[in-house]
């Protein structure tokens, strides 16, 4: 989409703020190539053993070699083309000596932790979305997520009765300007006192009922 923007209107944005999924290290590294900043949420690794987690790992890329929170390193690893990256095995004596080793894995073979080759670029983004300026626009995703919601739940952009991309192109514009027109109302309509009834007078004589 990024790519396809820039090719036909030559806008260069300066930054691309996307979710988790978008977040990839493949997307985030053509992003870059293109000199823009990309904000995303980076999904925090797992172990589906439920044991020790990868991130207790630290890779040194100049070493290349990967060291485990005892301070054991291994640059022993395979190569592993589907996943695109590495998998790092430590020997089967230093794990089995290990007073983790229960905590860290079920293999007695010893522990293997895999690499991604896009693991520099993805500890770029984690270091970013720590920033002050990284957290900004992680909060501005959230607001765009929510008018998203908006136009897809509440304005039927989600099951859109037009045929025809052009058809839809005008049904997204419409409803852009309806949702800005609500927010304009919205904030036109803040600094307003609200109106409140005044309370029921339980004292206050009745209008006597006339007989039928």
């Amino acid at each position: 989409m990024v790519e396809e923007m820039v090719s036909r209107y030559s806008i260069l944005p300066k930054q691309v703020i996307g979710d988790t999924a978008y977040g990839t290290g493949e997307n985030r590294q053509k992003i870059t190539k293109m000199q823009i900043l990309m904000s995303a949420p980076i999904q925090r690794s797992t172990n589906p053993t439920g044991l020790l987690e990868s991130d207790w790992f630290v890779f040194d890329k100049r070493l290349d070699e990967v060291t485990c929170p005892l301070g054991y390193a291994t640059s022993k690893k395979v190569r592993n083309n589907k996943s695109h990256g590495y998998q790092f095995k430590f020997q089967e004596e230093t794990c089995q000596a290990c007073p983790m080793f229960a905590q860290c894995t079920t293999n007695k073979k010893g522990r293997t932790v895999f690499i991604s080759d896009f693991y520099e670029i993805m500890e770029q983004g984690r270091s970013y979305n720590q920033t002050d300026e990284g957290k900004k626009a992680l909060i501005a995703r959230y607001d765009v997520e929510r008018t998203n919601h908006e136009a897809a739940n509440h304005h039927g952009l989600r099951k859109p009765r037009t045929r025809g991309r052009e058809s839809l192109r005008i049904a997204s514009k419409l409803t852009a300007m309806v949702i800005n027109v609500k927010i304009m109302v919205k904030k036109a309509t803040e600094s307003i006192q609200p109106f409140y009834r005044y309370k029921k007078c339980e004292n206050r004589v009745k209008a006597p009922v006339c007989p039928n």
